[in-house]
């Protein structure tokens, strides 16, 4: 597994179905008409995780640090992996490679549908259209509960999880 992760430029990524993210506008006006550009709410999120909308969906916000994150598939799903602190990239891709299936939750988890097939990963600050970098994983259009948890060893590594669980249940 080759890892590939994605930057901000210095506010918080978020991740949206396909044709979501599209709507999203940065720093433009903003996709819900909103007085607040699309950044600007997205700025606002102070958990890990949060949810803020975008046109007449949502997308999931990474909140708190703008670390540089990558998706990630384990056997229960898919995850959001974000690198806190660690020894090496090579340290990273094993530590990754064995990802437990148990971890402590550090915040509550927080629910998102998922209309589209794919995810894109993105800078907040960005439209769609005009990011220099953007990340895709497939998955199931449905509802999914967001966790976030921390996988780490002292003085190795550091990583925040996020995996999102259900899909499939179409509201």
């Amino acid at each position: 597994m080759i890892t590939t992760w994605i930057y901000s430029a210095g506010g918080p990524l978020i991740c949206a179905g396909y044709p979501v993210g599209l709507m999203w506008s940065g720093t433009g006006p903003s996709s819900t008409g909103e007085g607040s550009s699309d950044y600007d709410r997205a700025c606002e999120v102070m958990d890990y995780v949060g949810i803020v909308p975008c046109a007449s969906s949502q997308v999931l916000v990474l909140g708190d640090e703008p670390l540089q994150s990558a998706f990630v598939r384990e056997v229960a799903g898919l995850a959001i992996v974000r690198w806190v602190a660690c020894a090496s990239a090579n340290v990273a891709e094993l530590a990754l490679a064995t990802i437990p299936a148990t971890l402590p939750q550090i915040e509550e988890p927080k629910s998102i549908m998922v209309e589209a097939d794919r995810l894109v990963l993105f800078d907040s600050a960005c439209s769609l259209a005009d990011v220099p970098q953007s990340l895709e994983a497939e998955i199931t259009p449905g509802l999914y509960e967001v966790s976030t948890q921390r996988y780490a060893s002292p003085g190795v590594f550091e990583f925040l999880i996020h995996r999102l669980a259900g899909g499939g249940v179409k509201s």
